[in-house]
């Protein structure tokens, strides 16, 4: 779940009279080295080095059609063959096709990043299948709530962006995303916690002051098909969440949820667990422990 680089990008949409240099702006680049090693390892030969940033920018706005460019036909974006798999798009650049290539808009401002796929990007797997997806999705949700609704005049220089850097590095160290919201992110650069014995776990950067409560939401959903056929059997599925909010006072390693799997069931926790980052997991035949 990494990601290889992200981009903020402020863009007249439809003045044709702007100068490319004039209709885009990145107001935000970050691109991850160490990320980048570990693709250029995974690809092998199917590699393809990011652009510098200008030519990305430049193809990807293309890609959008949001310059003038967008008037013009162009058969690998606008022909009838053209898969679109929005908001994730494959850019065409000097040195290859990127892909995936995330985007979304929010509050005027276009939001980018590309994450790793594990395995490598050139076996296209489906989008449902690349963690890094869902990551990238997060980051860049989280920065915009960050970053909140800026003026159109506002460029690289502007005081927010400088902070952004130090969210991005607090929020994905190392290109690997741990937390992205905004408010726990905050708190992290503007508070100053006193000395402690213990290290702080990742869900609680810092200490909390007040009634301790420990808040579970349990959602079990289930879906089946049943069949008035003796000779068909009927099938079922059983999946659902668990969401742990805590506020808890002192210096707390952590919170231990012990999950069980009745004995008559088809599959056991270990199996079937998807945990978040900031979650271990500890399993036995028929028992998970959570630790958060």
């Amino acid at each position: 779940m990494s990601i290889r680089a992200v981009w903020i990008l402020a863009i007249r949409i439809g003045d044709d009279n702007a100068r490319e240099d004039e209709g885009t702006r990145t107001l935000f680049s970050k691109v991850y080295p160490t990320v980048e090693r570990r693709v250029k390892a995974t690809e092998h030969d199917s590699y393809v080095q990011l652009a510098d940033n200008a030519s990305f920018v430049n193809s990807l706005v293309n890609k959008l059609g949001l310059q003038t460019t967008g008037k013009q036909f162009i058969e690998t974006r606008d022909g009838c063959k053209h898969i679109d798999q929005k908001p994730v798009f494959e850019v065409d650049t000097v040195y290859g096709k990127v892909w995936p290539v995330l985007v979304i808009q929010q509050y005027g401002l276009l939001y980018c990043c590309l994450p790793m796929v594990e395995g490598g990007s050139h076996l296209r797997p489906p989008l449902i299948k690349i963690s890094g997806l869902s990551a990238g999705f997060s980051l860049l949700l989280g920065m915009a709530d960050f970053l909140g609704e800026l003026p159109s005049t506002v460029d690289e220089m502007h005081p927010k962006l400088a902070e952004l850097y130090y969210f991005v590095s607090q929020a994905a160290p190392f290109g690997t995303p741990k937390d992205t919201n905004p408010a726990t992110v905050r708190d992290i650069m503007t508070k100053q916690s006193p000395a402690l014995t213990h290290k702080q776990p990742a869900w609680k950067p810092n200490i909390y002051k007040g009634k301790s409560s420990l808040y579970f939401a349990v959602k079990e959903q289930i879906r089946a098909v049943q069949y008035d056929d003796l000779k068909v059997p009927n099938v079922w599925d059983v999946y659902g969440t668990v969401v742990c909010h805590a506020e808890l006072e002192h210096t707390l390693p952590e919170v231990s949820v012990n999950l069980y799997s009745p004995t008559h069931s088809k599959a056991t926790p270990p199996e079937t667990l998807v945990t978040h980052p900031c979650v271990q997991a500890i399993e036995s035949d028929l028992e998970s422990i959570l630790s958060l």
